[in-house]
């Protein structure tokens, strides 16, 4: 088993000897990251069921800014931080803790990542009935949910004979299939429970647009004032549309504004 791109390819993991650990194959996280693409970049990681933090060190091989591992077994840590020593990595913590605590915990203390990644033991099958698998425990946490940030995203790894039902707020936007293991790529809708932040901040900066093109509009009517007045004014709305639209965009609005003809209108 081996990191598979980015700064550290090709470096060995250690991996747990025995049946408690299923790395998730080169293959699959070659396809996850394929999938994911530039979104890894600078990217807030959490890994959950991490056991030997092979996820979490492909992110940071591939520029992500951290990366924290949450898994039970305090051997299995031990793996991370040993492998993280192997591969060069800097920015991972590793937490020996129960995943549904420490989901309980970071949502209470207000954490957010731009990825989370978990490829959990694998359910069993489970037709005829509701699967009571990690991942499906996962999908019906309250405290996850709290965890992406705007625009964040959930890796969801299981097996195809564990049928899973997607609960809200979750919104699948992509499935990959690679022999026995299905990999789920969901997102919080915009109306989910992180979207009042992002909501707010359109929401001011549509206003302050607003107001910007009402001067323009207000300027641009026929002024019985002299010349000197006229370009007072449009330097005011010069400096009103740096502030909002930025300099290069404010320049192209004072051109635009000129060949209405307010420098003609007013005098000058």
């Amino acid at each position: 088993m081996r990191i598979t791109g980015g700064q550290a390819a090709r470096r060995i993991l250690k991996v747990p000897k025995g049946f408690e650990v299923r790395p998730t194959p080169d293959l699959v996280k070659q396809a996850i990251f394929n999938s994911l693409g530039s979104r890894v970049a600078g990217a807030r990681v959490l890994e959950l069921f991490a056991g030997s933090g092979a996820l979490s060190l492909e992110c940071l091989s591939r520029g992500a800014g951290a990366a924290l591992c949450i898994e039970k077994s305090a051997k299995h840590a031990g793996f991370i931080k040993a492998n993280a020593a192997a591969t060069g990595a800097t920015g991972l913590h590793a937490r020996a803790q129960d995943v549904f605590a420490a989901l309980a915990q970071l949502a209470e203390s207000g954490s957010q990542f731009d990825l989370i990644l978990a490829d959990p033991p694998y359910g069993e099958k489970n037709i005829g009935r509701r699967s009571t698998s990690f991942a499906q425990r996962l999908l019906d946490d309250e405290n996850l949910p709290k965890l992406p940030a705007p625009g964040g995203q959930f890796v969801l790894g299981h097996t195809k004979r564990d049928t899973l039902e997607i609960t809200a707020p979750w919104r699948e936007v992509k499935q990959l299939r690679h022999g026995d293991a299905i990999i789920r790529f969901l997102e919080i809708p915009a109306s989910g429970p992180n979207a009042a932040g992002e909501t707010k901040r359109r929401g001011q900066s549509a206003a302050s647009s607003t107001a910007a093109r009402m001067v323009i509009l207000n300027a641009s009517t026929p002024s019985p004032n002299a010349a000197e007045t006229g370009r007072t004014r449009t330097f005011l709305i010069f400096v009103l549309n740096c502030l909002s639209f930025g300099a290069a965009a404010a320049s192209s609005i004072l051109l635009a504004t000129i060949r209405r003809g307010l420098f003609k209108r007013a005098g000058s």
